[in-house]
């Protein structure tokens, strides 16, 4: 087991399991809190989204489960590192464990880098106009670019 190498929270199955106490869905589903967390999934659910779970490892939220939804093959529906290794958490080995937590740590990154650099444009774009309106209500503004002749 590579829990005392990793201590991030969600990493090790047993702390991703303890997230499913409110998870509507349990006995008799196949979407079981033991199988969620299997897959790599923790829950983050709340009042408007109670069955919202988020991967460890890719990321990936999901909701609207069914009952007869398989955890694992609708979390394989796209991109995951763990899931794509093919092992249980208990398989996975140090040297893997590493490469799983890198390419998380990468995504994670790239969703701050992705959120700040919208938050940027998003005031940049603001200010902008707010400086078009500036410029637009100076009672000092020629009406035109053109440079005044000197005679």
């Amino acid at each position: 087991m590579l829990d005392f190498v990793f201590k991030e929270k969600y990493w090790s199955y047993e702390d991703r399991l303890k997230t499913f106490k409110s998870w509507p869905l349990k006995n008799g589903t196949k979407c079981t809190p033991e199988e969620m967390a299997a897959s790599g999934f923790y829950f983050v659910g709340n009042k408007k989204e109670p069955d919202l779970v988020r991967c460890y490892y890719c990321l990936r939220e999901l909701d609207g489960w069914e009952p007869t939804d398989v955890p694992h093959e609708e979390h394989a529906r796209k991109p995951c590192p763990f899931i794509e290794l093919g092992k249980t958490h208990s398989e996975v080995t140090v040297i893997e464990g590493l490469v799983l937590e890198s390419e998380r740590r990468i995504l994670l990154l790239k969703n701050k880098f992705q959120s700040d650099e919208d938050d940027f444009l998003q005031t940049a774009a603001q200010l902008r106009k707010e400086m078009m309106d500036l410029i637009e209500n100076n009672p000092n503004r020629r009406s035109s670019r053109a440079r005044k002749k000197k005679t």
